[in-house]
């Protein structure tokens, strides 16, 4: 009988083990989805935010740089083109924005700043009477 329950107690608390380490890794699972849940509603949050407010990329910098726009320039080349140049943080955000308004690029150099809004760069960028630059 004493072997019995010395089995029964091992037994016992290899199953003891077995499911404190299944509570403890579907926990630790739970946690990880957790954070990135979190993560995404993070970033999606920010990102609709840059997307649909109207703010500057740096509203203190007011230098003027030049930008030229290529004939046959699609959305993304030309939102990584103001990204490169430092007029807008983020490319994506960019080509979001154009696509949401619709917005029709004319090729030509123009002058922009990191001080101007989504809005007013695409507002330059589609004017057919803004003076080019050669």
């Amino acid at each position: 009988m004493a072997k019995n329950a010395k089995k029964k107690s091992k037994k016992n608390k290899q199953q003891q083990l077995y499911n404190t380490l299944q509570l403890s890794i579907g926990f630790g699972i739970n946690v990880i989805i957790l954070i990135l849940l979190v993560q995404a509603f993070y970033f999606a949050y920010h990102f609709s935010y840059d997307v649909f407010s109207d703010t500057a990329y740096n509203i203190n910098d007011s230098a003027d740089i030049a930008v030229t726009i290529d004939s046959g320039a699609s959305s993304m080349e030309v939102a990584t083109l103001l990204e490169e140049k430092g007029v807008v943080e983020n490319k994506y955000v960019a080509f979001v924005r154009a696509k949401l308004t619709k917005a029709t690029v004319i090729p030509g150099t123009y002058v922009l700043k990191p001080s101007m809004t989504l809005d007013e760069i695409y507002e330059v960028l589609s004017n057919t009477e803004q003076e080019e630059e050669s």
